[in-house]
Parts: C-alpha cells; structure tokens; sequence
C-alpha cells in the first residue's frame, strides 16, 4: 500500500487536486500490479474497501486520471470503456463472455500498415480484439 503522501505528491505533480476521493480511487487503482477495471468494478472495489464515493465521482476522477495519463482508456464500444493501469504501448483482447480485458504484447502481434502512411506520422497504434 502506498503512503498517503506519496499519492498527494503524484496527484500535485499531475495537477489534479489530492481530494479524499481521489487519493482513495488511486490507493484502490495501484495496490496490485497492472490491471483492467471499469467505473462498475472500482465502484465494488470502493464499497468492499468501506470507502463511500458515487458512481459519478468514480467516472470522473477516472477520466481525470486519464487525461493526467495516469491510466489508458479502452473503449469495449461506444457506450463502454474500461482503464488500465498499464500505460505502455501495448494492445488488448477482450473476452465478451467473462468481461475480461486482456493485454497482448505488440511484439505479438504482427501487423502491416498501408504504404501511404508514414511510420513517422503514426501518434498511437490501438487495436482490440474482441473474442
């Protein structure tokens, strides 16, 4: 678990103010070691720690965090996405009957790109396969 004064000082550094919420949400996010969560899961995660926060400040403070790039965004589909702790370039599977999110490593994956686009000009690759 991670000293309280160590959360204040990365959420300072990432300009977001270290409201109680938002040190809760990220004490939750990076006890373990990189994992795949929606708003739903933190908001069950919180409610077994006994920390009391709404659905919306959950939503929220995630989009905040992603925005500092504190964890990725997914989008799953239009109206779902999930974060990641993971913020290296990497790619994702997600298993539709379990509703589990996993990372695959870019050098397994083997893709090829139109010759019309410049590997220089490329900002972000992200692929999700849906299984």
């Amino acid at each position: 678990i991670m000293p309280y004064e160590k959360i204040k000082n990365i959420l300072r550094q990432s300009n977001l103010r270290p409201t109680d919420q938002r040190i809760a949400i990220f004490d939750i996010l990076f006890r373990q070691e990189n994992w795949h969560f929606s708003a739903d899961i933190v908001e069950k995660k919180c409610s077994e720690n006994n920390v009391k926060i709404s659905a919306g400040t959950i939503y929220n403070v995630l989009n905040d965090f992603y925005a500092k790039g504190l964890i990725s965004k997914v989008m799953i589909d239009d109206d779902r996405s999930w974060f990641d702790t993971n913020i290296s370039d990497h790619f994702h599977v997600y298993d539709t009957k379990a509703r589990k999110l996993y990372d695959v490593e870019p050098e397994d994956i083997d893709i090829s790109l139109p010759k019309s686009i410049k590997e220089d000009d490329i900002k972000k690759v992200e692929i999700l396969i849906k299984v």
